[in-house]
């Protein structure tokens, strides 16, 4: 087994403490991880072989302690390099009893004291379940629910793009899309200008004139021929419009884009 994804998985670095007896000892650990809100339940993973995991065994009491970008790199060295079996890993620094356990006053970004409720041993490893009984001030509490998974930021907008709007914006970013503009005549039908068509992001205009050309005159005989069949609703016409082009742009191109056809009623006269 190829153990090299683990290394792709995050991890924090935690200096746990408990007491050996009447004197204060501790380790470092990167397994952490909160369990449930209510009550405030953590889980720490702490090696067989380490001294600490006898005496949180013990005194069925521990703290974790979350470090900051300012706290000294020398901690993670006192904690994490030596036994605390033959080492006094609290000389020289700050630090106080609370609800029997001791945690650092100094150079970490608070600390959280749990009562051992529950353990489970694997092979190396003892994962002890922990219920939080104190912590630097923090309060601890359920709020509500977060979004998990991919969360699509738009603008102002979190979390509230919808699947159209993404195969719309895929569909323009692949195949550019086409714009056919047309005036008619309210009474009549009759074309009063355009079809007019504007191409962005699917082929350059003045290097495709003859393409776009062949494209205005099958718009124009597909809106005629809407007039001659006495097809007045817009979205019938629209609808024809992008169908006709549709097929034949790709017919040309083998390519798809987005078409959107635009009318626009006035009252007037068909110009010759």
């Amino acid at each position: 087994m190829d153990n090299a994804i683990f290394r792709k998985m995050s991890y924090g670095v935690y200096l746990l403490t408990t007491m050996d007896g009447e004197r204060p000892t501790g380790c470092t650990v990167n397994s952490v991880m909160q369990i449930t809100s209510e009550p405030a339940t953590v889980a720490v993973s702490v090696n067989h072989n380490n001294f600490t995991n006898e005496c949180i065994d013990r005194s069925g009491l521990f703290a974790f302690h979350i470090l900051s970008e300012q706290s000294d790199p020398a901690l993670i060295g006192t904690f994490g390099f030596q036994s605390g079996r033959d080492a006094d890993k609290f000389e020289g620094l700050s630090w106080e009893k609370k609800e029997g356990v001791p945690v650092l006053t100094g150079g970490v970004n608070g600390y959280v004291v749990c009562r051992v409720v529950n353990r489970m041993e694997t092979s190396t490893h003892t994962v002890f379940l922990g219920e939080v009984i104190e912590t630097d001030g923090v309060e601890m509490k359920f709020t509500g629910t977060v979004p998990s998974g991919k969360v699509m930021v738009d603008g102002y907008g979190v979390g509230d793009v919808g699947s159209v709007v993404l195969r719309d914006r895929k569909h323009l970013a692949e195949d550019g899309v086409m714009i056919i503009v047309a005036t008619i005549d309210r009474e009549s039908g009759c074309v009063l200008a355009g079809p007019d068509i504007v191409s962005r992001g699917f082929v350059y205009v003045r290097e495709s004139e003859e393409l776009i050309d062949e494209a205005k005159q099958l718009m124009k005989q597909v809106m005629d021929n809407c007039r001659e069949r006495n097809i007045r609703e817009w979205g019938n016409i629209k609808s024809a419009m992008r169908d006709a082009l549709s097929d034949y742009i790709y017919s040309k191109t083998k390519r798809s884009p987005m078409i959107l056809p635009i009318i626009m009623e006035v009252q007037g006269r068909a110009i010759d």
